[in-house]
């Protein structure tokens, strides 16, 4: 680690503005046109993320770029906003691509191409999750009864689950191919009534909002038999509940259309958590980004010279602080420049490079691992600096930045 001015300002800056997007939440008012930011934990109003548009955002999520993106439903679109500023970027699909008609829900799968339900044709396009070009018809016109889709999601078994309003179902389509599967939740099983928004929630269940019945019924996540009633008829004066999100404290939020609110509810107590918000429909946290961490590429070197020819070894210290046990960090999940940790032992359980040192004097263990040089991507090293990535044993994202001289000369 290379104490420069120029990287504490960046670790800083980045740092912060993790803290406080994690925990905000966005909130579309289809009355007022725009979308509204509010604190994450108390719901108090944080101001307009994106002011009054043309028409009516209908739906929106971040995409793999930290970016926002909406759907205008009147105008057949897809808009890109600027993640952390709200800035508009561009229109990512244009009025009518692919045919699209009336679009509403927007999701991204994991091929990182976005899938957007065209409500009017009842089918779901999918496009270019960068470009925005039109890919194909994902999912075909009536298939297995879709009629007049709203919500949609991939499941943690990677299918595609599109609500079904107009037959009160939820089905299932091959997350890869788009053929259809099966109705994964039966024609008003449970008392659904017009399906609109749809989650899988921590508990690996599937959350659905009943808007006719004013309720958010809960499915087993993989039977889709009916479990119970999370959200019941009138809770908090929930009002045709329309989107939903699960929030960083594992809570359910959500949006009451007609009841200009928003609620939250563990599945026992429901409260208002937002009220006087226009005709809410989506709504989403903001995404939890990377925990800040310091490295040290090359330990008691600098500059940290990196000859990309010698198919060599680069040792990387993650380092300990106060907040933060580096020998936490999984081996297996540690990237540097998109190289992976190198394997000493491969087999059943693999044996990485990677061992525990105190490597900065500061009396607290640090992690060190090897890359292989010839693994590193050059194409993320032109700038002067290496980004690595990881994750704890438990899950948390973690990142760390190192300056870098690549040697000899390119």
């Amino acid at each position: 680690m290379k104490n420069r001015v120029f990287l504490a300002i960046l670790v800083t800056l980045l740092a912060a503005s993790h803290l406080q997007a994690g925990v905000d939440l966005l909130v579309i008012s289809v009355l007022d046109r725009n979308i509204i930011r509010y604190d994450g934990e108390t719901g108090s109003l944080k101001g307009v993320f994106i002011p009054a548009l043309t028409a009516s955002p209908g739906w929106l999520t971040f995409g793999p770029d930290s970016n926002l993106y909406a759907t205008i439903h009147s105008r057949d679109v897809v808009l890109r906003f600027n993640g952390i500023t709200g800035e508009f970027m561009d229109i990512l699909v244009g009025s009518g691509d692919g045919g699209l008609d009336g679009p509403a829900d927007l999701v991204f799968g994991p091929d990182s191409n976005l899938y957007v339900v065209s409500n009017h044709n009842s089918n779901v396009l999918r496009y270019n999750g960068t470009t925005g070009a039109f890919i194909n018809e994902f999912v075909p016109a009536y298939s297995g009864g879709l009629n007049c889709p709203v919500g949609l999601t991939f499941g943690p078994d990677s299918n595609l689950y599109v609500c079904s309003a107009c037959t009160d179902e939820v089905l299932r389509y091959d997350g890869r191919t788009g053929d259809f599967d099966k109705p994964f939740v039966s024609a008003g099983a449970g008392g659904l009534d017009q399906p609109d928004g749809l989650m899988f929630g921590p508990d690996g269940n599937l959350y659905v909002c009943s808007a006719h019945t004013d309720e958010v019924l809960r499915y087993n996540g993989n039977t889709g038999e009916f479990i119970d009633v999370f959200v019941p008829t009138g809770s908090s004066g929930l009002d045709y509940p329309f989107g939903l999100t699960f929030g960083p404290d594992n809570m359910l939020y959500v949006a009451g259309n007609l009841s200009n609110n928003v609620v939250r509810s563990d599945g026992t107590t429901c409260e208002v958590f937002i009220a006087g918000v226009k005709e809410p429909t989506a709504l989403v946290f903001f995404p939890e980004l990377p925990l800040m961490v310091d490295i040290d590429i090359k330990p008691g070197s600098y500059p940290n010279a990196i000859n990309l020819g010698s198919h060599g070894l680069v040792p990387v210290a993650i380092l300990s602080d106060a907040d933060f046990d580096a020998t936490s960090v999984d081996p297996d999940t540690v990237e540097l420049a998109g190289a992976s940790v190198e394997v000493k032992v491969k087999g059943k359980s693999n044996k990485y490079m990677a061992h525990k040192e105190d490597v900065d004097g500061d009396g607290l263990v640090d992690l060190v691992v090897q890359v292989g040089t010839a693994n590193l991507d050059p194409n993320t090293l032109q700038d002067g600096w290496a980004v690595l990535t990881a994750k704890t044993y438990e899950g948390q994202d973690i990142e760390g930045w190192d300056e870098i001289t690549i040697v000899p000369p390119e």
